[in-house]
């Protein structure tokens, strides 16, 4: 009998977390562009483009790939709780 594959969290689309991903991507030097960040990731950017305007749900996958390629804690991203060391808050 074999295993069941469990399926991936999805999470809402969410123009504060997307604002979130832009935010960080546009404090990195030299500024990744969005076209690399998808390719990056695996995703058309035409896809990623959606998930940075708030406008396309995510799964977890891709939440934690992203945290891990910006080094950026996870609940900052989803909830904006605590600081984003890539972020100099004015």
């Amino acid at each position: 009998m074999g295993r069941k594959k469990s399926k991936e969290t999805q999470h809402p689309a969410d123009k504060e977390v997307g604002a979130r991903f832009r935010k960080v991507r546009k404090a990195m030097l030299p500024v990744p562009t969005l076209k690399d960040v998808a390719e990056w990731l695996g995703y058309t950017p035409s896809h990623y483009s959606k998930i940075e305007s708030g406008n396309n749900s995510y799964g977890e996958n891709l939440l934690l790939a992203w945290c891990n390629l910006f080094d950026v804690p996870r609940e900052w991203i989803l909830h904006g709780h605590g600081a984003c060391p890539q972020i100099q808050e004015d």
